[in-house]
């Protein structure tokens, strides 16, 4: 008597299956999800809070977060199946990686989805992935972090031991045996930035190159719009790269020559760079006018103040030849 029982019950767990897995297709063009959980076999597991995925398509394209990296493929809908071509991925390891080569597989041999407002489900003969629709806000949210990581992925590690001597350029134009040339910096990322420089970049029209990460200090190099050129330090803090001092420059005009340089290392020796600066005023013979050593101590809340217990030697400090 038993038997009959188990079979029938078999049979309906595999006809609900089967029911369920099979695909009915929908609008997927412009659509943001989040990957909720996937199927393989007979077993559904649940991704975390920490495990995110993300998946958008555009009109011929899909691109994404999967734990460790990035991806991007082109896509073809055709009724209720579904194909991704050209899949590619950034090369980042991480702890998730086993979970990211699963959902790349599982990705490639897609065949088939159901997609409506809320939900996707992407099919194969391997298994499912589960989706959940993006709100919009959410979605600014990926779009800004997205914006953070080509930001700061320009700023390539310094690795010069300390100090590190910082100085400008007179002529922007021509930095080929210049050490601090940088990456520009798109446009489109300034809003990275903490809005006071953002806004006047913006309204400037000015260039921002990506000179380097400095200890925990991302360095700026902003060319004036004719020879002015200086060196800025940010730090990347509640998703913004907030200003933190402007270090070096240089403006020189018919008869003199204002130039500031800058070096940075822990003067105190508390685990936090400190700043020198060596300021010079000079006439069109190269006479000094006027000259100045500066010390900025970093604070525990990462500001800098003045420090007049320092009194570097210049002759150790020397400006850089413009």
């Amino acid at each position: 008597m038993q038997k009959p029982i188990t079979l029938s019950i078999f049979l309906i767990l595999f006809v609900a299956i089967s029911c369920k897995q099979k695909p009915k297709g929908g609008p997927i063009q412009n659509t943001w999800w989040q990957m909720v959980s996937y199927t393989t076999g007979n077993k559904t597991v649940h991704l975390g809070e920490e495990q995110v995925i993300t998946l958008h398509f555009d009109e011929e394209n899909v691109n994404g977060k999967a734990p460790c990296n990035s991806f991007f493929a082109n896509y073809r809908p055709d009724d209720v199946r579904l194909s991704f071509t050209n899949l590619a991925a950034t090369e980042r390891y991480c702890e998730a990686q086993d979970l990211e080569n699963l959902f790349l597989d599982l990705l490639r041999q897609t065949t088939g989805y159901t997609a409506n407002e809320k939900e996707l489900t992407l099919l194969s003969d391997k298994g499912a992935l589960h989706f959940r629709s993006l709100t919009k806000a959410e979605v600014q949210g990926f779009l800004e972090s997205e914006k953070q990581e080509r930001l700061l992925a320009l700023f390539d590690t310094i690795g010069t031991p300390p100090p590190l001597h910082l100085y400008p350029i007179i002529d922007v134009d021509n930095t080929e045996d210049y050490p601090f040339s940088g990456q520009l910096i798109d446009t489109a990322l300034y809003s990275v930035f903490e809005s006071t420089s953002a806004n006047v970049w913006f309204e400037s029209g000015g260039r921002v190159y990506a000179l380097g990460k400095y200890a925990d200090f991302y360095l700026c190099r902003i060319p004036g719009r004719y020879v002015s050129s200086d060196i800025a330090l940010y730090v990347f803090r509640n998703g913004k790269l907030q200003r933190a001092e402007t270090v070096a420059w240089a403006w020189c005009d018919e008869g003199w020559c204002n130039q500031q340089d800058a070096w940075l290392q822990d003067l105190n020796r508390d685990g936090k760079i400190d700043i020198i600066q060596h300021y010079q005023l000079r006439d069109n013979t190269g006479k000094v006018k006027e000259e100045r050593m500066t010390v900025l101590i970093q604070t525990e809340n990462g500001q800098f103040e003045e420090d007049s217990t320092f009194s570097p030697d210049p002759e150790l400090f020397q400006l850089a030849q413009l």
